[in-house]
């Protein structure tokens, strides 16, 4: 029980790419804001390289889709041996806003959501919510979808997503992709948005100086550092509430900006998402679905970076 606690809450602070995407009644939505583009780092190394194949090779794509897949660790104390969980979760979307819907007996709350550039790599996402009560049409509609999606890295190592009668993907929670660099081929069916193939490798894990966020607390007029190693040919991302900061992983050592974080609220506390991700893009019709592998990064005593709360001063 406690490790699926632990899962659930770690999904949620994806916030800046798939805000509150677990479980049966709510649907996350891709980030405005392109994961290439924080440190400038491309989407794999060469020799790594993600190959895309999109169906419909059209005119320049005007909507945006995102597929995602985040996978952490957890080693073993007794045995030393690791066992591997997978996140993931598709969502299609035709405008640069995410709709994000959460049901429950009381209602319908409806969010959405945008992410804007605060530069030096940083986003920070907004979101407009309305609330229905049970039983009135909330007007949201079924979602483009791209019928189902596989996500593979090697014939024991797969999932499929399914989308619902109303377009939208649940998110799925399971052993499976792992990191380091593990080829992933992606290939969905299609649906209104056509078939599309891609290819990338899984990124490059990092690992987190405990020094770095020793004390637990964010002096928000200095923002923070993060030193790492590991993460080559990645990107380093880091998730606080609804800030997103994406570094090139090569250069060990970044700054979180005061600026970032003045959305945030003084003397709150808010968890700390650190991860690697690649990306790949493949061109589908009218569509261009950016298909994002991550891995949580570690301290180097194992523990998941993903579980540190940091207190805003």
């Amino acid at each position: 029980m406690e490790r699926s606690f632990r899962w659930v809450a770690c999904t949620l602070v994806l916030g800046a790419g798939f805000a509150a995407a677990c479980g049966e009644s709510s649907s996350g939505g891709p980030s405005a804001k392109d994961t290439d583009g924080g440190g400038g780092v491309a989407d794999a190394a060469p020799s790594e390289g993600g190959n895309t194949d999109g169906g419909d090779q059209g005119p320049s794509p005007k909507y945006v889709g995102r597929v995602l897949t985040d996978t952490r660790w957890e080693q073993s104390a007794s045995s030393g041996q690791r066992s591997y969980r997978t996140f993931s979760f598709a969502a299609f979307y035709r405008s640069n806003e995410t709709v994000e819907v959460t049901a429950s007996d009381e209602g319908t709350k409806v969010s959405r959501c945008r992410m804007s550039d605060l530069g030096g790599g940083c986003a920070v996402r907004t979101c407009d919510t309305e609330r229905f009560d049970a039983g009135v049409d909330a007007g949201i509609g079924p979602m483009p979808h791209a019928g189902n999606i596989a996500i593979e890295a090697s014939d024991e190592l797969k999932t499929q997503l399914e989308p619902t009668r109303d377009g939208r993907y649940r998110a799925s929670d399971d052993n499976g992709i792992r990191s380091e660099a593990e080829k992933l081929a992606v290939d969905a069916v299609g649906g209104e948005v056509p078939a599309f193939h891609t290819e990338l490798f899984a990124p490059r894990e990092a690992l987190v100086a405990r020094e770095s966020l020793a004390l637990g607390t964010i002096e928000r007029s200095k923002g923070f550092d993060l030193t790492w190693s590991g993460g080559a040919n990645s990107q380093l991302g880091v998730s606080l509430g609804d800030v997103t900061c994406e570094f090139d992983g090569n250069t060990k050592t970044a700054h979180v900006p005061s600026e970032a974080l003045e959305s945030l609220q003084n003397g709150a506390t808010y968890v700390l998402y650190v991860y690697t991700q690649r990306t790949s893009h493949a061109v589908a019709g009218a569509w261009d679905v950016a298909v994002t592998a991550r891995a949580a990064a570690h301290f180097p005593d194992n523990q998941d970076v993903c579980y540190v709360a940091m207190t805003l001063r």
